[in-house]
Order: structure tokens, then sequence, then C-alpha cells
């Protein structure tokens, strides 16, 4: 596909990171809306954060110097 080394895939980065939030998700139905940015080559450090924006849990994963998003999400619920 063109990239220099392999990736992960957007789909496995978006479950590793909801693995991370688990204790975090609401009990109540949500729906996860996420944003791909930039592939993770393999292997990379990267960033996990998590916060809070109005009635939204988000979070994103970025580069190690925390310049670039992977990937962007939020967590509403429903």
């Amino acid at each position: 596909l063109g990239f220099p080394r392999q990736i992960a895939h957007g789909m496995w980065s978006l479950a590793r990171c909801l693995s991370e939030l688990e204790e975090d998700l609401p009990q109540v139905p949500w729906t996860v809306s996420v944003s791909f940015r930039k592939p993770v080559l393999l292997p990379s450090p990267v960033l996990f954060s998590t916060g809070r924006e109005e009635e939204a849990l988000v979070f994103d994963l970025r580069t190690r110097d925390a310049q670039k998003p992977h990937l962007e999400g939020r967590i509403l619920t429903d």
C-alpha cells in the first residue's frame, strides 16, 4: 500500500483505545465516532490521552512528540 513499514490497522488501534477506556465507559448504550488521521507505523511509540468535552468522553492516539494525531474519537451516550 505504499507505506515504508508495516502498519497497525486503524480498527485495531480503535479497539485498543476502547480497551483502555473500559472502566470509564458508560453502563448505558453509547456511540463511538472516530477520525483516522495518520497510520501507526510499526514499531512506533504512541501517546494515548483522554478527557471530557461537554457531554462526551474524548480520546486520541498521537505520535510520541504529541504533535500529530493518529486517531481522534468521541464517546456519547445514546
